[in-house]
């Protein structure tokens, strides 16, 4: 296999090699200085025979602060420290091989100097030693795009796959804010079977099987608010309650990745391009209706029991379990109510309260203060979401 890198002034590919030892799951990451010059770019392709996924990073670095790393991966599958300098991403896939083509009058902006960091996910599933090779081109557009194109990244972390049984994780995205999706890829590890995303109720993306993780480019106009909704649909044959997180092998994702551009030319919102909008939640496709009873105040008592009977490890799979036990039965309008709470609780009273669910006991005071003086009125929606009970 090989990538044809673009001749000089055309573009620039980026190049990294990564041993792997037999049977091994591996992050790598790599840093790269691009042209001297700013470039949109109107084409992005690469080829990673052995890729779980890619990403392509911009950083607040300097060039001078990487000079002593080019050239040479390094293992970061810990994560530790690695990605503070991120400021934002310019490409992901989770194919072996993808191209994202930019419509005529769009390109992707690649600031003068920009420091970018290759994150390399990658599995050697043979019983030999391999190397993992990444190749990625970077096509220029022949002159300044009348639009910028830029990301969005939705992802649900609030599911839990059962031993031996089929089950779904859903998630709605309201969008305040109007723009046009140009490229659209969903993210699913081993146990995926199947994904549909939805605009307004009518399906817009479906893939399964094969097709998982390959990105489809198909304009999709999105406008200010409507809502996105996807499912991801698994089917778990192992002994194992599996729960999110980044193992190949052993956790599962749920992820829907987008390319956009806006009416405006200018970026959406930070909440609406990471599905975090008051109206966004998780979704819990396989509970029957009638069994969604459940009122938003008991179901916020019960998740903060849950958060501090297991304080001692929140990504446990027995966290997981009693935490969506929690949330997976409440009614439509408790679930609204809910989630309210909790972005309100994250976004004023972070420093009292734990990640929305409660706080610590020490500190409780602090936080039932900073929620009575902040989130009063969400506070009072929820308890008055009862269901009807």
């Amino acid at each position: 296999d090989e990538l044809v890198p673009p001749s000089s002034g055309q573009g620039v590919q980026l190049a990294m090699t990564s041993a792997l030892s037999k049977g091994e799951e591996k992050r790598f990451c790599q840093y790269f200085v691009m042209p001297d010059d700013t470039q949109y770019l109107s084409r992005i392709e690469h080829l990673a025979p052995s890729n779980h996924h890619l990403a392509v990073y911009e950083t607040f670095l300097t060039p001078e602060a990487v000079t002593s790393t080019l050239g040479a991966s390094f293992d970061c599958t810990d994560g530790a420290g690695v990605f503070d300098s991120v400021s934002g991403a310019i490409y992901a896939s989770f194919a072996r091989d993808a191209e994202l083509v930019m419509p005529d009058d769009v390109g992707l902006k690649i600031r003068r100097d920009l420091v970018v960091l290759v994150e390399h996910h990658v599995v050697n599933t043979t019983a030999e030693s391999v190397e993992a090779n990444l190749k990625a081109n970077f096509w220029y557009a022949e002159q300044a795009p009348a639009r910028e194109a830029r990301r969005l990244l939705f992802e649900n972390s609030f599911f839990v796959l059962h031993p031996q049984s089929e089950s779904m994780a859903g998630h709605r995205c309201a969008m305040p804010e109007e723009f046009d999706l140009l490229t659209v890829t969903a993210h699913m590890h081993n146990n995926g079977r199947a994904f549909v995303a939805k605009l307004d109720g009518a399906a817009f993306y479906e893939a399964e099987g094969e097709d998982l993780n390959v990105p489809i480019q198909e304009q999709v106009h999105v406008t200010a608010g409507s809502s996105i909704e996807y499912e991801c649909r698994y089917a778990n044959l192992s002994d194992d309650v599996i729960i999110p997180g980044l193992d190949v092998q052993n956790n599962e994702m749920c992820v829907l990745f987008g390319v956009y551009t806006t009416p405006t030319d200018a970026p959406l919102s930070p909440d609406a391009a990471t599905c975090s909008t008051p109206g966004s939640h998780p979704v819990f496709p396989g509970v029957h209706e009638d069994e969604r009873t459940q009122g938003c105040a008991p179901a916020w008592s019960c998740a903060s029991e849950a958060w501090f009977d297991h304080a001692a490890d929140h990504e446990s799979a027995e966290f997981k379990l009693a935490h969506i036990g929690c949330l997976d039965t409440m009614c439509a309008q408790a679930t609204e109510a809910y989630w309210e709470l909790e972005r309100c609780v994250n976004d004023h009273c972070q420093d009292w309260c734990w990640v929305g669910q409660m706080c610590p006991e020490a500190n409780c005071p602090e936080c039932s203060q900073c929620m009575a003086d902040q989130c009063a009125d969400s506070r009072n929606a929820c308890d008055a979401a009862t269901c009807g009970g």
